[in-house]
Formats: structure tokens, sequence, C-alpha cells
């Protein structure tokens, strides 16, 4: 699956730093990569996930969903930003493919006193 999003501020403060990463029961551990906070306005993050490992457990995306993880310092504090998509398997006649949909709105927001990256 080849997916790509734009990541954009939409108000306050100026960001010293952000971190990202893919997160999905069917995606082994991704890492946290970081993005450009000077180019935010045009920041792309793109790339190729295999999404055909069996399903594991995540506690916050659901194995038929695929999440985009922002970290970022805000007000002292690491908080982690998580948007998550509906994702489909469709059997085409030249080989399974992927398919994603709507956004699950509002996304899910919580605090870490660390940049503990494990949840």
């Amino acid at each position: 699956m080849t997916v790509d999003w734009k990541i954009r501020q939409v108000s306050g403060d100026a960001l010293a730093t952000i971190q990202r990463r893919f997160r999905s029961p069917r995606l082994p551990s991704t890492k946290w990569r970081p993005a450009d906070v000077a180019g935010l306005d045009r920041a792309h993050v793109a790339g190729d996930l295999d999404l055909s490992e069996t399903p594991a457990t995540d506690e916050r995306v659901a194995a038929n969903e695929i999440g985009l993880e922002i970290l970022l310092v805000w007000r002292g504090r690491w908080c982690h930003e998580l948007h998550r998509w509906e994702i489909s398997r469709v059997e085409m006649p030249t080989g399974a493919t992927w398919d994603i949909g709507e956004e699950r709105i509002p996304p899910l927001l919580w605090d870490a006193p660390t940049r503990d990256s494990s949840q």
C-alpha cells in the first residue's frame, strides 16, 4: 500500500519538533521519523507499507485501520495525535490491493510525561 498524507499546523505557537510514524496492527513496529517543522505547511508523509502481516494487537488502532501518529511537545509535555483511516483489502485479478477510506474523526489525543514511543 502506498500512502501520502500532508501534515499542517492549524493554530497555536510554532512547534520546535515533530516526530511521526505509521501505526497499524498489520505493520511491524515502525520507527519514529522527524518531520521538517520549518516546512510544515508543505510537509508530506509518504511511504510504501506492507500490510500482508497477520494482524497483531494495537490498543489504539484496529486491524481494519491505518494510522499516522504524530508526537510533539506542547506546553512542556509530549503529546500524541493519532489519525486513523479505514482500510479494506480488495481482491483484484492482478492481486490483492488495499483501499483507504474515510478518516475516523476525531483523532485520538493523549499526553505522555516522557517521549515513550511504546504506546
